[in-house]
């Protein structure tokens, strides 16, 4: 038997691809930090301000994420992701204000918390038990490579076209990504569109208990509470202008 089911060479590419372009997103402050700084006439800890509340809101976001995709398919939720990401960058490649850009950012990082937990849920609908670890090893330093493509790209765009097209531009790449998740992704083989029971405190506090029981939750939950401090801080914001 082979180690996926038909089709899931299609949809965990284009899952694949929304994800690298959502932490494309993410980390495309991190070579405008100067520019930025500049355009909005502000100090280092308002600049600042703009990742930390990026970040806070991803972190925020991932129970409630997690809890939509269980009740309305993982391509409901990263299709409304994408297009909040559209809309968000487009937004912030338009803010002539501290406080528009401020709103654009929240947005940014509600985008971007939408897309990686359905991305590990299409994998597990799509690929068998044997190939599901496999798939997802990979997944996610291919994702990472988007905070690569943001840099030498975005610093090319910004010296290139400024500001406002570079950002508009790049909000074009989510809605290309998100018409490619509305056409041509499924949940999993038998539905393009599978949707859980309905959601309730019963439910949801249950749900989370079982979570946290799981040694691997919290295995993971304390790695990336201690160990993506340092790299987070130079690979969003200051590596490049310092």
């Amino acid at each position: 038997m082979p180690g996926h089911y038909r089709g899931a060479y299609i949809v965990w590419p284009i899952a694949l691809a929304t994800y690298l372009i959502a932490v494309f997103h993410r980390s495309s402050l991190a070579v405008a930090g100067i520019t930025a700084s500049e355009r909005f006439d502000i100090n280092a800890a308002q600049l600042a301000t703009f990742v930390t509340l990026q970040l806070l809101v991803y972190a925020g976001m991932q129970i409630p994420v997690g809890l939509l995709v269980d009740r309305f398919g993982p391509r409901a939720v990263m299709l409304t992701g994408a297009v909040t990401l559209t809309f968000a960058q487009f937004a912030f490649g338009m803010a002539d204000s501290y406080g528009m850009a401020l709103v654009a950012r929240f947005f940014v990082g509600m985008g971007d918390a939408m897309t990686f937990v359905c991305l590990l849920r299409l994998v597990n609908s799509w690929f068998t038990v044997r190939m599901i670890p496999q798939i997802t090893l990979i997944t996610g330093p291919i994702g990472q490579l988007g905070a690569i493509a943001a840099a030498v790209p975005m610093t090319w765009a910004l010296s290139t076209f400024g500001w406002t097209t570079a950002y508009v531009f790049t909000a074009g790449l989510s809605a290309v990504s998100a018409l490619a998740v509305l056409l041509l992704v499924k949940d999993d083989p038998s539905a393009r569109t599978v949707r859980g029971a309905a959601l309730s405190w019963v439910n949801i506090k249950s749900t989370l208990s079982a979570s946290w029981r799981e040694p691997g939750t919290r295995l993971g939950f304390w790695m990336h509470f201690t160990t993506q401090f340092s790299a987070n801080m130079l690979g969003l914001l200051w590596g490049f202008p310092y």
